[in-house]
């Protein structure tokens, strides 16, 4: 599984099939961000960071695989999945692990 996946929501039924849609958000991390689409069902995946067992200045990455998680530090984050150029800041979103690069730093 991938570890960026934490939610699914499962469209309407449409003759035999149905839509798949899949998230790196959840319900527990951003509750402000569910959409609520009419016929559709949302289900969260059972994650071990939702309990929060991460200090403030560390993002929890969970491990599906293992059913575990790993605690790393913000900047630490970032400089390990950036490709930002050394002169820009970077920043991490959340519990989502997504990056960004802000301007020049200097």
């Amino acid at each position: 599984m991938n570890d960026a996946c934490v939610s699914y929501n499962l469209g309407p039924t449409r003759g035999m099939s149905r839509t798949c849609e899949l998230s790196d958000t959840d319900h527990v991390g951003f509750p402000d961000q569910l959409v609520v689409k009419e016929g559709a069902e949302y289900c969260p995946i059972r994650n071990p960071c939702t309990s929060s067992p991460c200090a403030a200045i560390e993002i929890c990455k969970p491990d599906f695989t293992w059913d575990s998680f790993t605690c790393i530090h913000k900047m630490i984050a970032c400089r390990q999945l950036t490709k930002c150029p050394i002169y820009q800041n970077c920043v991490v979103r959340a519990e989502t692990f997504a990056v960004e690069c802000l301007g020049r730093s200097r």
